[in-house]
């Protein structure tokens, strides 16, 4: 009767519905990802089926601060010269992308996604993160860019303005450290 929560770590959305499972087959062609003007749409990315499975057993999403896998191609180009903001707005689109799509689901518990998002870094070594986030020192600024997008009208439908910064320490660090204080 337990149910055991949903952990993906080192994640980003692909913005797909979901995977056909009895014809697995997914493309995650060259040509679709050197195109990609929005989400990197490969399937080693979360599908909105995934997302809603996560939410509904109160799991969590660890997102990456690496480059190829919050974006396609097209969408990046030209990121060698991007400054803070524009690295930050690549995480602040899969935070919009996953509060969407809970509250596009019609859950009841609509409002704990905000509880669901954390950072899942890299910083082990193994993959390069974002160039403009490469170091935790650099983090106070990523988390200014954050409440920055936060305050954007577009997330009028998903938070109250004066939950900004809370939902931002949520993201940063709060909701980890709560997620491992309740499972483990």
């Amino acid at each position: 009767g337990n149910t055991i929560p949903v952990i993906m770590s080192h994640a980003a959305v692909n913005g797909k519905p979901n995977l056909n499972e009895n014809n697995y087959n997914p493309v995650d062609s060259d040509s679709e990802y050197e195109n990609g003007t929005g989400f990197n749409t490969w399937s080693i990315n979360l599908y909105d089926d995934e997302i809603i499975r996560i939410h509904k057993t109160k799991g969590i999403i660890g997102l990456v601060f690496y480059e190829p896998i919050l974006g396609g191609k097209k969408k990046r180009k030209g990121g060698l010269f991007w400054n803070r903001k524009m690295w930050a707005e690549l995480f602040a689109d899969q935070i919009e992308h996953i509060v969407k799509t809970v509250y596009n689901a019609g859950l009841p518990d609509k409002k704990e996604i905000w509880d669901r998002i954390a950072l899942g870094s890299d910083f082990d070594g193994q993959i390069n993160p974002a160039d403009r986030f490469a170091t935790v020192d650099q983090f106070p600024d990523f988390k200014k860019h954050l409440i920055s997008f936060l305050r954007e009208n577009k997330y009028n439908p998903y938070r109250d303005i004066s939950e900004v910064n809370e939902r931002a320490d949520k993201i940063c660090y709060k909701n980890a450290m709560n997620f491992l204080k309740t499972n483990f």
